[in-house]
Parts: C-alpha cells; structure tokens; sequence
C-alpha cells in the first residue's frame, strides 16, 4: 500500500478514535451537573476513555513524524441528544456506536499493508475496541 493510501487510512482511524461516543460521554458524565445514578457508568467508561486517548496520542505522533495534517472536527451533534438520558439507554447507544467504530476501524485494518508501523497502530487501536466492547456487553448483563 502506498504511503498515502496509508495515511488516507490513518486519518480515518483518527476520526473514528477522535469522535467516538466513549470520549463524548467520558466528558460529558464527568461534568458535576451529571446525576448519580449516571455514576457508575462513568466510572465505567473513564478508563475505557483514557486508554483510547493515550492511543491518539501515539496515533498523533505518527502524524507528527510523517506530517499528516490532523482535522478534529467536533463530537457528532446527535451525540448531544443523549445528554438527559438514562444510564439504560446511553449504555445501549454506546455499544452502538462501538459497533459501529469497531467496523470500520476493522475495514481500515484490512485495507492497510505494507507499512508496519501504520500496521502495528491500527491494530492496536482495533483491538482497544474490541475488548472495549466486550467490557461494555459485560457491564450491559450486570
């Protein structure tokens, strides 16, 4: 895969990793407006949260290095609609929008070759959200 392509991919796995619904509810949850019984899902999503942001921090470096320019565009404005929702709902929507992310940050893994470092990331970043997903099927059945 040429070097651009890869890049192309990248910044595709930077929007997934850069808007997803984990980051939206982590700051949004973490709010002191936000009710108690919204608690223990956000103690539940802060580490799910802060592992991804370490992985676009890494994700970021490669950017750096390679001068890929980073568009960070803001958390979807659906994401603002679950602001008054239940605990029960919000966990729904955010295995949703996991299984959503988790596609096409798979779809990414398959089109990338021929660059390992861009290889090694992208997997890493998948696999975060795999088992991410799994804790959140996990945390659904409690």
């Amino acid at each position: 895969m040429k070097q651009a392509a890869a890049n192309e991919c990248l910044a595709r796995v930077w929007a997934v990793a850069h808007q997803s619904f984990v980051l939206y509810l982590d700051t949004v949850l973490q709010s002191p407006v936000d009710a108690s019984q919204e608690r223990p899902l956000a103690e539940f999503i802060r580490p799910l949260a802060s592992e991804q942001r370490e992985l676009l921090s890494r994700l970021g470096d490669l950017f750096h290095d390679r001068e890929i320019p980073r568009y960070s565009q803001g958390f979807p404005l659906a994401y603002t609609a679950t602001n008054d929702l239940s605990h029960t709902f919000l966990l729904k929507e955010l295995i949703r929008c996991q299984q959503r992310d988790l596609a096409e940050l798979e779809d990414c893994e398959r089109r990338i070759s021929g660059d390992p470092d861009a290889q090694e990331l992208v997997e890493a970043v998948r696999q975060a959200a795999q088992r991410h997903l799994q804790a959140m099927q996990e945390f659904q059945r409690k």
